[in-house]
Parts: C-alpha cells; sequence; structure tokens
C-alpha cells in the first residue's frame, strides 16, 4: 500500500494505492453508497459504510473522492480537499509535511 498526500491545483490531495484484486468498472459507482460491499473476502469483515463515511466527511469539507481501478492491477483512492478555510484556498506552508509515506 501507497500514502501520499501533495498539493494539487489549491488543494491538499491524498492518494491511497494497493496492488489488491482491483475493482469492476461497473462496481466503481457503487463504493460510496451505505452498505455497499462488492462481495465476500475470506477473514474481511465490515458493514459497507467506510468509504460512505469517508465521503460524507470529504462533502462536508468541500472536498471530492474518487476512485480508480482495473481488476488484477489494484485501485487507488483519491481525496482532494481545499486548502486554508472554505471558500478561501491558501498555498501550504513552506516547512508543511506533504512527504510520500509508503
Amino acid at each position: 500500500m501507497t500514502v501520499r498526500i501533495a498539493p494539487a491545483d489549491g488543494r491538499a490531495r491524498l492518494t491511497v494505492s494497493d496492488q489488491g484484486v482491483g475493482i469492476a468498472p461497473d462496481q466503481i459507482a457503487s463504493l460510496f453508497r451505505p452498505y455497499a460491499r462488492l462481495g465476500q473476502v475470506d477473514g474481511v469483515a465490515g458493514l459497507g459504510l467506510g468509504l460512505y463515511i469517508v465521503k460524507g466527511i470529504v462533502d462536508a469539507h468541500e472536498g471530492s473522492i474518487w476512485a480508480e481501478s482495473r481488476p488484477g492491477e489494484g485501485s487507488t483512492f483519491v481525496v482532494d480537499l481545499p486548502l486554508g478555510v472554505a471558500g478561501r484556498a491558501t498555498e501550504p506552508a513552506a516547512d508543511a509535511d506533504l512527504a510520500s509515506v509508503r
């Protein structure tokens, strides 16, 4: 799994990528709906609420979230959030830590 955060067009962009099984294109739209489960995976429990809750938080901060994936190639989830206070974008501080974490 790779997690990165970096400035992008006056916004903070968080990307989370994996090398998992991937997601079929016709299932991506349903990922952010409540109780969305894309199938049973052995040993993985959940209610299908995680991405729905994340989307609600991102929306409340006037951001956007989406997923990019191809079966057999893993997935990338992207969150864009405005920098600064809502309605007033700012540049990150010169000493802001926007490093990649692996």
